[in-house]
């Protein structure tokens, strides 16, 4: 169980994005062997690469790769950079909370109306469902790395 939390977003990208290669590659393949368009697959790979796109959200801020400008806080001191880090962590929070509500609203507008996708006649609150699903691991990933912040060794951290 450990093993699958610590790994969560790396096994949903690979299987997003073996899925999106897959299904351009038969889109490829459909198109220019047997000269016929399959209908569905641009759709399902715009909803791939959303999914993958808010995912990886979560995967950036676990690993602490997420893009930053960070040549000032290099020659700070530790205390004031641990603060510093606290603080812009407890920003993301924030700002990554009020989108995982708007988006939650969003799945739920959308499992009211029933509405479905053009081509594939999807539900579109599961298309929806990968950005909230995508902030919420954002949002837990934070919460960890605001724990270790506070209660690990700043060699962990």
């Amino acid at each position: 169980m450990k093993k699958a939390y610590k790994n969560l977003e790396e096994v949903i990208l690979c299987i997003l994005l073996t899925l999106l290669v897959c299904v351009s590659g038969l889109q490829v393949v459909a198109r220019y062997l047997f000269n016929n368009s399959l209908t569905w697959s641009e759709e399902l790979c715009r909803y791939l690469y959303v999914w993958t796109g808010f995912i990886t959200i979560g995967f950036v801020i676990k690993r602490g790769t997420i893009i930053k400008i960070d040549t000032l806080v290099m020659f700070l001191p530790g205390k004031v950079k641990k603060l510093l880090d606290v603080v812009t962590s407890l920003i993301s929070l924030l700002v990554v909370s009020i989108l995982f509500q708007n988006a939650v609203l969003i799945v739920q507008k959308a499992m009211a109306s029933g509405q479905t996708s053009a081509a594939m006649k999807l539900p579109m609150w599961l298309v929806y469902l990968g950005p909230a699903l995508g902030l919420l691991l954002a949002i837990i990933r934070l919460l960890e790395h605001l724990v270790l912040l506070f209660f690990k060794k700043r060699e962990e951290v």
